[in-house]
């Protein structure tokens, strides 16, 4: 499976492999072995409640996340608007050098051809 940093399709962030993958960026690798979908909250960017198990054990990630995203390609006023892409980045590159607090976020990807971004937390 190709990774891409933000899919727009809620079945493809919600698997193993792409969690697996989103949560391997800048840390050891991540072996997602089963999601459990726990709350889905929308409407506009969606947050997805969910809990992982992994392969082994994890100290540095949480088994309960929060997946946020626009996964509804008829939301494209949401996408265009870019509002989802300026949160990725603000947990991205802003949020880790702020001494407020904010939700830990464990990635933040954006795709430039959707607009879409994508956060877990």
């Amino acid at each position: 499976m190709e990774f891409s940093n933000a899919p727009i399709e809620s079945d493809v962030v919600q698997t193993p492999g792409w969690l697996s993958q989103a949560l391997s960026q800048g840390r050891d690798p991540v072996a997602v072995k089963r999601v459990e979908v726990v709350e889905t909250l929308g409407p506009s960017a969606l947050k997805i409640r969910l809990r992982l198990t992994y392969n082994e054990p994890r100290a540095d990630l949480p088994d309960a996340i929060c997946l946020k995203g626009i996964f509804d390609p008829s939301l494209r006023q949401w996408l265009d608007s870019g509002a989802q892409q300026t949160e990725s980045l603000f947990y991205r590159d802003v949020a880790p050098g702020l001494s407020v607090r904010v939700p830990a976020c464990f990635y933040a990807g954006i795709d430039a051809e959707t607009k879409n971004g994508v956060i877990i937390m």
